[in-house]
């Protein structure tokens, strides 16, 4: 028999709750209290890493307890599925590893100039990794299906990457992603 480490089953619900599986996973997670913390660290987290959530909360939880929370919290913003097939939420990469879609939400007034481009580019559903700070460039993670979209944001220039960045790497491939960068470095 097979013997499987805890890393490698959560790493397998992880990828099933992401194809689109509902799973029943509320056995497995923290405490009501635990979990109202994590939730909070996630949503104010500037991505969804675990070292960066647990930087937020320090060393009293577990890397463990974090992505179950995770997991949790995706599952909880994914609409049912009803059907039988997989959603397109996640896509093999070359490798066999998953490159995780989000689904792109149309609005008729993205240019509205309410909150910072980050915000009104996540409230559209889009993946944002903003590396201005640190000199780098804003990155919106996401294939060509994202052009038109991103074209309505006029106050800054998108360009397309196939191949991405260093900046586009998800920590469980720790491939880069195809993604968009703004050009201009002043917004």
């Amino acid at each position: 028999a097979r013997r499987l480490s805890k890393e490698t089953i959560l790493k397998h619900l992880e990828h099933l709750i992401d194809m689109g599986e509902e799973l029943d996973i509320a056995h497995l997670m923290p405490s009501s209290e635990r979990m109202t913390r994590i939730e909070a660290a996630f949503r104010s987290a500037e991505d969804d890493h675990l070292t960066t959530v647990r930087k937020a909360l320090g060393d009293e939880f577990s890397y463990h307890e974090l992505q179950l929370a995770r997991m949790s919290l995706r599952q909880a913003a994914k609409p049912s599925n009803t059907s039988q097939e997989p959603t397109a939420a996640a896509r093999p990469t070359p490798r066999g590893g998953l490159r995780r879609r989000k689904k792109v939400r149309a609005s008729p007034t993205p240019t509205r100039r309410t909150g910072s481009l980050v915000d009104r580019l996540r409230s559209h559903g889009l993946e944002v990794n903003d590396k201005r700070a640190k000199g780098g460039l804003l990155w919106v993670i996401g294939g060509p299906e994202l052009d038109e979209l991103l074209k309505e944001f006029k106050e800054v220039r998108f360009k397309f990457s196939e191949s991405g960045h260093e900046d586009t790497k998800k920590w469980f491939t720790n491939e880069p992603q195809p993604g968009w960068f703004a050009s201009d470095k002043s917004i």
